[in-house]
């Protein structure tokens, strides 16, 4: 009886690997988008309250640099909301890259395991038939010293 074995092992080993990389890098990149994302809807919350708040309060400065200190709060949340979209954009940009990469090392993994079960199987079936066959051998030896003896 010969043994096959798997020769892919290596491989299925090192896609494994790069798997688990990508998953990783992916959660990062993912941790990374939901925290600028929540920041850019925290200021998006903070322009729409500071805004409320101007409407209401409109016509009761007690003086034009008060009036002109929330004109100007508003333009920096303005900016930092341009600024921050744009890093949110960018962020989701590579989360996409990297589910991508991560699809792929997926599928090429899964390509080697299926690989694998079918050699085991094949493995199994040719074991199988061995055994079947030295038992038939076994049978007939038996029935013809039965015969004969």
């Amino acid at each position: 009886m010969t043994k096959k074995k798997f020769n892919l092992d290596k491989v299925l080993n090192f896609r494994k690997q790069a798997e688990d990389a990508l998953q990783f890098e992916f959660s990062a990149v993912k941790s990374r988008f939901d925290r600028e994302k929540f920041l850019l809807e925290t200021n998006k919350d903070k322009l729409r309250k500071s805004r409320e708040k101007m409407l209401e309060t409109q016509g009761t400065f007690p003086d034009i640099s008060e009036l002109i200190l929330h004109y100007r709060y508003l333009d920096k949340l303005t900016f930092e909301i341009k600024v921050q979209e744009e890093k949110v954009k960018e962020i989701e940009g590579s989360l996409e890259i990297t589910r991508e990469k991560l699809h792929k090392a997926m599928k090429d993994t899964k390509v080697i395991t299926k690989i694998k079960e079918k050699v085991e199987k094949d493995i199994r079936r040719d074991l199988n038939l061995q055994e079947q066959k030295y038992l038939d051998e076994l049978a007939i030896n038996k029935f013809k010293n039965s015969v004969h003896g």
